[in-house]
């Protein structure tokens, strides 16, 4: 690369730094993509020294099926309840944004090779330059697919299987038996554990803990097979004080619901867990990747895919070819940092460094009541002091996860060389200068090619439409019926822009819902980011994406639009709906004696202010975001069913802004039910965190509206009645005969926060303060 061309492309995103337009993720200056997939031990560990030392230049993009991805090594003393939740998981959510990187919650099942794309399950594929893949593994048996059985991999999905049977334990009336299918050092450690938690619980209940009968089940001669003969004596004289029974040479080949057989015998169960040798996902295979006899990506001793030097592979899915290992977290955690700097090193065209697995390792083993035994190659020890060890050595390394530095954007900006090709530097340097007017709008090859993937909804009353090279939409509007209009239109608050379209087109499609009518059309409004042609082309596609997952379902077309160059994403829809102008719903429709009822919980503006603050916890993000992703179309034609009067959808102005408007257009009052406002979950820990919305302030101006002095102004809840909703839920009165029915019926569609939070009454002589809080 010659001096001006890099001096070009340094002045180019200097100007974009001085402008501070990087309210999102700078895409201006991006010239590869790294994609990981699953957020094990191997990628967290990528992701804080990517945080670290950023690689300018680069978007990192994580996919992940788990938002909180468990730590194995704290997997036994979760089991037996040393540990909370948050204590043996890692929150994925901060972690990313720490790493500047895009989350993708969604699971892959397919790898493109030849295109370079990561194939996702029910939304678009995203393009690769250097790949990574880090999802575990699972138990090599049929079995484990049977209702009856519970495969300690993938963990996530064993914790919630776990939590069903501490629940049916005490529950049961005789024996509850247990059977752990697997003699290894993991079926032990499950075992005991187990067992500790689930007498302990009986206990809790005054109820015998003898209760809960634990066999251990294994095919081989021996428990432990790897581990030395003092560290199996040691085990065994342990499971034998701790009165679980162990069956050695013992195949199983049938589960039911009541028992679990074999060649050898059959044994009573009311619960299974599988803790056999792993196996891969199948889909790898079938992408192409050169994988192993058990379907494990076989790797180079640079962690590096022997077929495919694009893919990179660690932890459990990986089969380093020259260096045959079983599978353990241990390997995973050390192969973290070397597979850091070989994804660098790719990206930059660096050499890569070796990766040398350790021929013995030092395993720490749990007797599930704070006591280990350790195993190194002939060695062992034993002792409560070697818990307290395993302990410590577990929250330090969690501790690098969760107390993450503030890190400064100057590194952001540099450029690095070997990055970028001749292309690639040719359109860095364009973006020092870009134009305005339409000069700013987004290409037409790249329009042609987007608009030519997307599958739109095609309907008798649009006569000119997106298939149509005209200037202008034409629309029919039935006899009888009106046209309505509404336009919203936002930037984007999360990084995923196939989510962002979705909650978008929620969004704007919730004022036709909230009036009654039926969405016929709509138009699409992008602000795509300064970017190289191809990002570009794959951030439209993947916002008009999301868009038409709402929008075709809903039987709505997509008639055009307009898109354009901008500081960030932005996007937005302009929406037509037709409905019979007396059955329109109306803000000003409510009537004294009804009951006020809410579709949906509030508190998405504090969170998502948490989750750019790195404050929120993953999983109160993804239940907002799942929130924000639920249509109020069904639920608009429930309360229509219910005879409801009047209605609005809750969004910028918070629930109690929303509510004045109607309580005004109505001339009524309303007395709020504060303790039956649904709220979502981590909302009211934000809230005392202090961390508002930036629209909060404006919408505090309404606390006048308020009656009762009296109520408590400085707790949560008062604070979220002005939270602003982004796709919030409906807000209607209906009479006070249908409310429950009502409800119960929104309940019933997956409207599960609905709630019925107060009644209108008569206007009284105060007509500045329409609302009462009880």
């Amino acid at each position: 690369m010659c001096s001006s061309q890099a001096q070009s492309v340094w002045l180019g995103l200097c100007i974009l730094k001085m402008a501070d337009i990087k309210m999102q993720q700078d895409l201006s200056h991006i010239v590869k993509d790294l994609v990981l997939i699953g957020g094990g031990h191997s990628h967290v560990t990528v992701l804080r020294m990517f945080g670290m030392r950023p690689v300018p230049g680069v978007r990192v993009t994580l996919v992940t099926r788990d938002i909180h991805t468990p730590y194995s090594g704290m997997l036994p003393g979760y089991i037996a309840g040393h540990y909370d939740y948050d204590e043996a998981h890692i929150d994925l959510r901060p972690l990313a944004a720490f790493a500047s990187a895009r989350l993708i919650h969604a699971s892959a099942d397919k790898i493109d090779t030849a295109g370079q794309q990561v194939y996702l399950r029910g939304r678009p594929p995203i393009p690769y330059d250097i790949l990574s893949v880090n999802i575990g593994s699972r138990p090599r048996n049929v079995l484990t697919e049977k209702a009856h059985v519970l495969p300690i991999k993938p963990i996530d999905r064993f914790l919630a299987g776990w939590r069903d049977i501490v629940s049916r334990v005490a529950e049961k009336s005789g024996t509850f038996h247990l059977n752990i299918v697997g003699a290894g050092a993991g079926g032990v450690e499950v075992s005991l554990a187990s067992q500790y938690r689930l007498q302990n619980l009986l206990r809790e209940k005054s109820l015998p803990p003898e209760k809960v009968r634990i066999t251990l089940i294994g095919s081989g001669e021996e428990i432990m097979p790897t581990h030395n003969s003092l560290v199996r004596n040691k085990f065994r004289h342990v499971l034998s004080a701790r009165d679980i029974e162990t069956k050695t040479g013992v195949t199983i080949d049938r589960v039911d619901e009541n028992a679990v057989s074999g060649p050898e015998g059959s044994f009573p169960s009311d619960a299974v867990i599988w803790v056999t040798n792993a196996s891969a996902q199948p889909w790898l295979r079938a992408s192409g990747l050169s994988v192993d006899k058990g379907g494990f990506i076989q790797t180079n001793d640079f962690l590096q895919s022997i077929s495919h030097p694009q893919v990179f592979a660690a932890g459990d899915i990986a089969s380093v070819v020259n260096q045959h290992r079983e599978k353990s977290g241990v390997f995973a955690v050390r192969q973290g940092p070397v597979l850091a700097k070989n994804l660098r090193n790719s990206l930059l065209g660096r050499p890569l460094q070796r990766y040398r697995a350790q021929e013995k390792f030092l395993g720490l083993i749990s007797t599930g009541d704070q006591y280990a035994i350790a195993s190194r190659g002939n060695w062992s020890l034993q002792g409560r002091w070697l818990w307290w060890v395993k302990d410590w050595i577990d929250r330090r390394f969690m501790q690098r996860f969760s107390d993450l530095p503030d890190m400064g954007d100057d590194a952001a900006s540099a450029y690095i060389e070997g990055l970028a090709d001749t292309d690639a530097v040719r359109e860095l340097s364009a973006v020092a200068m870009r134009c305005g007017g339409c000069g700013a709008k987004v290409g037409s090859t790249v329009l042609s090619r987007v608009v030519n993937r997307l599958k739109t909804t095609r309907r008798d009353d649009i006569a000119i439409g997106l298939d149509s090279p005209d200037d202008a939409a034409a629309l029919t509007v039935p006899e009888g019926r009106v046209l309505i209009q509404s336009v919203d239109y936002f930037r984007a608050f999360i990084d995923d822009a196939y989510i962002f379209g979705r909650i978008a087109a929620n969004h704007a499609l919730g004022d036709i819902y909230a009036m009654g009518a039926e969405a016929q059309s709509a138009l699409a409004i992008a602000t795509l980011p300064y970017a190289r042609e191809a990002i570009v082309e794959d951030q439209l596609f993947q916002v008009m994406s999301g868009a038409l997952a709402v929008l075709n379902p809903a039987g709505i077309a997509l008639i055009g639009g307009h898109s354009s160059e901008g500081a960030e994403l932005s996007f937005g829809l302009a929406v037509n709906g037709t409905g019979e102008p007396q059955k329109l719903l109306k803000k000003g429709g409510m009537q004294s004696g009804q009951s006020i009822v809410l579709t949906k919980a509030i508190g998405t503006g504090t969170i998502m202010a948490a989750d750019m603050r790195r404050k929120a916890k993953g999983r109160w993000v993804h239940n907002a975001l799942d929130k924000m992703m639920l249509s109020n179309r069904e639920g608009a034609e429930i309360l229509r069913q219910c005879h409801a009067t009047a209605c609005t959808d809750v969004t910028g102005f918070g629930l109690l802004g929303h509510l004045v408007e109607m309580t005004r257009a109505s001339a009524r009052d309303v007395v709020l039910m504060t303790q039956a406002i649904p709220v979502l979950d981590g909302a009211d820990e934000c809230i005392k965190q202090g961390i508002f919305s930036s629209l909060q302030p404006q919408n505090v101006r309404l606390r006048r509206a308020v009656a009762n002095n009296g109520f408590d102004r400085e707790s949560a809840l008062f604070s979220l009645l002005f939270d602003p909703q982004t796709a919030g839920g409906l807000l209607a009165t209906v009479p006070s005969e249908q409310a429950g029915h009502c409800v119960d019926t929104l309940r019933s569609a997956g409207y599960e926060d609905a709630a019925i939070i107060g009644e209108v009454r008569p206007q009284g002589d105060d007509v500045i303060e329409p609302v009462t809080l009880l």
